[in-house]
């Protein structure tokens, strides 16, 4: 209906089937994706951190951060 809500989860393993719905079980047994959004969001600030550029231009560091961003949290 116009008013009907659809919840879709989504599991990738690159080794079976069933791998896929024990990979979606472990990393994400719950529906609330702002909750997993923020610990996604904090997880990847925690790791993006760790890092410290010195050196290069403006341009190259946030070429190099936006490199790391998308390798490590996208």
């Amino acid at each position: 209906g116009a008013n009907e809500t659809i919840l879709v989860k989504t599991g990738i393993s690159y080794v079976s089937t069933s791998n896929t719905w024990l990979n979606l079980h472990k990393e994400e047994p719950g529906w609330d994706f702002r909750q997993i959004k923020q610990e996604a969001y904090a997880s990847c600030n925690t790791e993006l951190s760790r890092i410290e550029v010195k050196g290069g231009t403006k341009d190259d560091r946030i070429n190099f951060y936006t490199g790391i961003y998308h390798m490590r949290c996208v």
